[in-house]
């Protein structure tokens, strides 16, 4: 009987040791979770309050209106090719901004349809180094009045001798057919 009741009173100890020991893991588990909950919540309040700030200043720049004003994704002129000069000039400085170097934009013909937001193709071709580069990728994707990038092609100089192939930044050609939408004006 002995055995048996030492048997028992191990058994009532070991199960009591791992609920306990279930229940401490328990605990420290959910501080964990509390943790990066309150991580997270805190990263998120950052980026609203960040969205806000960026949002008042668009509205605070973009006239005495407030949340009325009407932001364009337009380009603005009375007729297609002041609009698609607009275009143009904007991708240009966008890319000069970036510190690349502009060798070539042609407007392209688009075949437009009975949508009112007639599109502007632009290919640009240009030279600038990856950082550059992917400033001035940014730049055309987040730009008002809207801009989309439909094809692009980038090469390196390195390929043909022209750079050094250790080069952690090297000097880029690219091409880009980007596209803006202008709509007449109806005033």
């Amino acid at each position: 009987m002995s055995a048996s009741f030492d048997s028992r009173r191990f058994a009532a100890v070991a199960v009591l040791a791992v609920l306990l020991l279930a229940g401490i893991i328990w605990i420290v588990w959910a501080t964990l979770a509390i943790g990066a909950i309150e991580e997270r919540t805190e990263q998120q309040r950052a980026q609203l309050e960040t969205l806000s700030e960026r949002t008042r200043e668009l509205f605070a720049s973009g006239g005495a209106d407030g949340p009325e004003t009407k932001i364009s994704v337009y380009f603005a002129g009375d007729t297609p090719a002041i609009a698609a000069a607009a275009v143009q000039r904007t991708v240009d400085e966008i890319v000069d901004d970036a510190g690349g170097r502009v060798v070539e934009s042609q407007i392209l013909p688009v075949e437009q349809g009975a949508d009112p937001a007639h599109r502007i193709d632009l290919r640009a071709s240009f030279e600038a180094d990856i950082d550059a580069f992917q400033a001035a990728l940014y730049n055309i994707e987040t730009h008002l009045p809207m801009m989309m990038i439909r094809s692009m092609s980038a090469r390196s100089f390195t390929g043909r001798g022209a750079g050094n192939a250790e080069d952690e930044n090297p000097t880029l050609q690219i091409s880009l057919v980007v596209s803006g939408f202008w709509a007449a004006d109806e005033e």
